[in-house]
């Protein structure tokens, strides 16, 4: 898991210089594989300011408050905007703006605001 983590950061950091490859998703993989990886690690990533500020909540509650999903739900829109923007490749585009859609959706739909 630990080997696992190392490469999905580094396709994240590739994602961040590439505008098709998302960044994201890659970076929250990584953080799965490393908190699998290691029960101190784990202990380590629940402490965080940004883990107890966006993720907490929703892991234990199944719930987030209204600031944290419009937080979530704006910096990634922009980041797929950004990337379909960049790019003149009509499916990734159609692919995009089908995850941005299912992303709203979920967000709204699936996931309880306190």
């Amino acid at each position: 898991m630990l080997v696992g983590g190392l490469v999905f950061v580094g396709l994240g950091a590739l994602g961040v210089v590439l505008p098709v490859l998302p960044t994201t998703p890659f970076l929250l993989l990584a953080a799965y594989c490393f908190s699998k990886s290691s029960i101190r690690f784990h202990r380590w990533l629940c402490s965080t300011h940004l883990y107890q500020k966006h993720m907490a909540s929703y892991v234990n509650e199944q719930s987030m408050p209204l600031r944290t999903k419009l937080f979530i739900l704006l910096w990634s829109s922009t980041a797929m905007i950004a990337a379909a923007s960049m790019t003149s490749v009509i499916l990734v585009r159609i692919i995009l703006t089908i995850i941005l859609i299912f992303h709203w959706w979920y967000f709204i739909f699936c996931i309880k605001t306190k």
